[in-house]
């Protein structure tokens, strides 16, 4: 029972990556410091201007997970279809340990090494890390989009060039961290009601699709104490857009569902 709660944790946290940032809005001048400054409204539109735009997304990498059940690393390829579906596969030591798919509200994971699946709605996947989010907003987050639309603001303060901008959706604050100066978001930092968080902390900025800036190094971190204290860092090789793809996923017949 053990390694099915220590595997049904560590594929679920598999499921959070985040944000990318960079854009133009109107500046508004701080006479006290002479530093250049933003308004609320600016930073907000900075924050979702600079999300990925894609009707198709692939990313490959590296996953290192470290938890109090497990800890371990391997290479995983993930696949979205914007506002539809999410696919991520998982392996170790090259061989597919793990599948994973999010679609018509529901997530499903495979498990290879034990011939079993999970299957709940994706609601109460997301229960397992503290998050609560639809299926759209989980495609989001996983694309390192901002999930900002329809939240409600909270407060924003300033040190120098740096910004931290708190908001409200659903059951959740978030509170992103976001470097002016370079225009990128370097953390954000989501807690829910029982004070359960998920920290993401962002860097190795790079380029897709000659326009597109997206972080290529993604450290997560959780002091849930569901889980315990627990991180993964994502380390991605590679990411492209608005490719073709397919997302082959079936449930064999000899598996038992957990």
């Amino acid at each position: 029972m053990k390694k099915n709660i220590s595997i049904k944790i560590s594929l679920a946290f598999l499921l959070c990556t985040l944000l990318a940032s960079a854009c133009k809005t109107k500046k508004i001048v701080s006479e006290a410091s002479g530093i250049e400054a933003y308004s609320e409204t600016d930073i907000k539109y900075k924050i979702k201007a600079a999300n990925i735009y894609f009707s198709t997304m692939e990313a490959s990498g590296v996953a290192n997970i470290n938890s109090p059940q497990l800890n371990i690393s391997g290479n995983f390829i993930m696949r979205l279809d914007h506002n539809k579906r999410a696919w991520m596969v998982v392996k170790k030591f090259g061989i597919e340990a793990a599948r994973i798919l999010i679609e018509n509200d529901t997530m499903t994971m495979l498990n290879r090494f034990e011939k079993s699946y999970m299957q709940m709605p994706v609601e109460d996947g997301l229960k397992m890390i503290g998050l609560s989010m639809s299926q759209n907003e989980v495609i989001e987050f996983l694309a390192g989009n901002a999930v900002i639309d329809n939240s409600e603001f909270l407060s924003m303060s300033q040190d120098s060039f740096t910004y931290e901008y708190k908001t409200a959706f659903d059951n959740l604050i978030a509170n992103y961290t976001f470097d002016a100066l370079n225009e990128i978001t370097t953390k954000a930092t989501f807690a829910d009601m029982q004070n359960n968080s998920l920290e993401c902390e962002y860097s190795d900025y790079k380029t897709i699709d000659e326009v597109q800036m997206i972080a290529y190094n993604r450290l997560l971190s959780t002091s849930d104490p569901r889980i315990g204290e627990a991180s993964i860092e994502l380390d991605f090789k590679e990411i492209s857009v608005d490719q073709v793809l397919s997302f082959p996923f079936e449930i064999p017949s000899h598996y038992n569902k957990k």
